[in-house]
C-alpha cells in the first residue's frame, strides 16, 4: 500500500470507508476515539507539500528523496491520529502510541517502527529548533542534530507535517501555510549553512588516546600504558577511570570542537585541560587511577 503507485489514494479510501481502526490500531480493548480526519489532512500535506515540486521551497521538496524516506513519510501520515495519545500502558519503554499502532497493526519490523517512534518523540524538539536555530552556536545546533540520528530527515518532515495539520484545523483559508513552509525552508538552509546535514556522523577528536607527550600528568606514560591505544583522551588527561561523568565531558568537548572546526586535537585537549572543574563537576563519585608508581 505505502510502496505502491498511489499511497495518497489508498489512505483517502481507508478514511472514506471507515477502516482506520481495523488497519492502524493495535489489538487493544476499548481503543481511544481518534481524530481520524488528521490522516486525510496529513496525506494531502505529504502529497502536495513534502513531495510536491515547489520552486519557492526547493530544500523541502528535496528533503525526502529515497524510497525508504517516502515510505516512512506515508506511515507517519497514516499514524498521525495517534500523535496526541499517551503511550500504551502495556508498553514499559514509553514508546509513542503511533509507533505501537503501526508495529502491531501492520506488523512492521523494529527498524521501521523505530523510525516512526523517533518522529513522534522528537517533533517538538524540531519545532523548537525551527524557531531558535538562528540564535544557536554551531556546537549547540550540531549536538541537537546529532541526537536525532540518521533518519533526521523523516523527523523534520514529520514536524512540518504536524504543524500544517494543526494549522489546517484552525485556519480554513490556509493563510499560514506559506509562513510555516518558509520557516522550515529557512531551517534547512541554516543547517546546510552550518554544515550540519551529516551531524549524526560527527565524532569527537578525543576517541583515541593521545601520545603521552600531549598529556599534562607527570605520570602520562603510566596512564598511556594503563589505557593503551583504545583508551580515552579525557580519562587519561584527568587520570580518572571512565564512567558516567564522561558523557557530559565528551558532549561539551564535541560542542567546543564543532564551534572551532578549524582547530585540531591539541587545542581541544588544552581546552579540556583548562575546563576540568566545569566539565567534571567537582569530582564527586569519581574513581581515580592509581598511577603513583610504575609496575
Amino acid at each position: 500500500m505505502f510502496r505502491g503507485r498511489n499511497p495518497h489514494t489508498a489512505l483517502c479510501l481507508i478514511h472514506e470507508v471507515g477502516l482506520y481502526n481495523e488497519i492502524f490500531a493495535p489489538p487493544i480493548q476499548d481503543p481511544p476515539v481518534l481524530p481520524v480526519q488528521d490522516m486525510s489532512i496529513a496525506a494531502d500535506i505529504v502529497c502536495c507539500r513534502l513531495f510536491g515540486v515547489a520552486s519557492s521551497h526547493p530544500r523541502i521538496s528535496k528533503l525526502l528523496m529515497t524510497s525508504d524516506e517516502k515510505y516512512h513519510a506515508w506511515l507517519i501520515a497514516a499514524t498521525s491520529p495517534w500523535r496526541n495519545q499517551h503511550p500504551l500502558l502495556a508498553d514499559k519503554k514509553n514508546t509513542p502510541a503511533a509507533a505501537i499502532a503501526i508495529k502491531e497493526g501492520l506488523r512492521c519490523p523494529n527498524n521501521v517502527s523505530g523510525t516512526i517512534a523517533k518522529a513522534y518523540a522528537n517533533y517538538k524538539v524540531i519545532q523548537n529548533m525551527a524557531i531558535n536555530l538562528g540564535h544557536w552556536s554551531r556546537g549547540k545546533a550540531g549536538l541537537e542534530m546529532r541526537s536525532l540520528g540518521t533518519n533526521w530527515k523523516n523527523q523534520f518532515g514529520a514536524s512540518l507535517m504536524f504543524e500544517l495539520v494543526d494549522l489546517n484545523k484552525d485556519d480554513s483559508h490556509g493563510e499560514g501555510e506559506e509562513r510555516v513552509m518558509d520557516k522550515y525552508e529557512a531551517l534547512l538552509e541554516a543547517i546546510a549553512a552550518k554544515d550540519l546535514e551529516g551531524a549524526c556522523g560527527f565524532k569527537s577528536l578525543l576517541n583515541v588516546l593521545s601520545p603521552p607527550s600531549l598529556l599534562s600528568s607527570r605520570n602520562s606514560r603510566v596512564v598511556a600504558n594503563i589505557w593503551g591505544n583504545q583508551g580515552n583522551d579525557v580519562a587519561a588527561e584527568y587520570s580518572l577511570k571512565p564512567g558516567a561523568w564522561m558523557k557530559h565531558t565528551l558532549e561539551e568537548s564535541l560542542r567546543h570542537q564543532l564551534d572551532n572546526p578549524h582547530k585540531g586535537k591539541d587545542e581541544l585537549l588544552r581546552w579540556v585541560r583548562g575546563n576540568r572543574e566545569a566539565l567534571v563537576g567537582g569530582g564527586s563519585r569519581l574513581e581515580y587511577l592509581d598511577i603513583t608508581s610504575e609496575s
